[in-house]
């Protein structure tokens, strides 16, 4: 059986500039723009937390705008998000990073604090015997997806940000009769009422 190599393992991180205005704008409705980025900013430094003792894997943030060295500052491998669509820049990441000579890449976004050391390992770990990694959120989505080759269908004609995403995602994977493993549901943060959830727990 081939070893299973983690020099081979990379992660992605996509992430929005934090701008006023431009961040957690379903947030916003409830506490305004400026509560909204410093929501925003501590999701990301939860991230930039838990990817700091993450060992013997390669992270790539990728930002939506512009790459940003105030953001994740300890990370050095920084790229553009490049398409129209989510599902575009997506599948452009993934891309990226397989032209790179990665084999088992993961993705991940800003959007769930409760993304451990051990989840991400344990995502990596079952890519060892699947095809698929994929953990789904309460809402329909998802906050993780990871895969060994790089399968575009899952990526063009989506409805993003809806509860069919998971579902549709799901579908997918089952027409490229490829195994999958599904990771716990989790909770993104997409409301004010969820941050304080996560706050009240934490």
């Amino acid at each position: 059986m081939e070893k299973f190599s983690t020099k081979k393992n990379a992660l992605i991180i996509f992430s929005r500039n934090p701008i006023l205005g431009k961040v957690k704008t379903r947030i916003a409705k409830s506490c305004g723009d400026k509560k909204a980025l410093e929501i925003y900013q501590q999701l990301i430094q939860i991230n930039e937390q838990t990817i700091s003792n993450l060992t013997e894997i390669k992270t790539f943030i990728f930002y939506d705008k512009n790459i940003d060295n105030q953001v994740y500052k300890k990370i050095i491998n920084k790229e553009k998000q490049e398409g129209v669509t989510l599902g575009e820049k997506m599948l452009n990441a993934f891309n990226c990073i397989k032209k790179k000579g990665y084999k088992n890449i993961i993705i991940i976004g800003n959007d769930c604090p409760y993304i451990t050391v051990s989840l991400l390992q344990n995502a990596f770990e079952n890519l060892k015997n699947h095809d698929y990694v994929i953990g789904p959120t309460y809402d329909g989505g998802y906050y993780l997806l990871g895969m060994k080759k790089i399968n575009k269908h899952l990526f063009i004609k989506k409805e993003w940000s809806t509860e069919s995403v998971f579902e549709d995602t799901i579908k997918e994977i089952k027409k490229d009769d490829k195994n999958l493993f599904i990771l716990k549901k989790l909770e993104d943060i997409d409301y004010y009422e969820n941050w304080i959830t996560f706050k009240n727990k934490n």
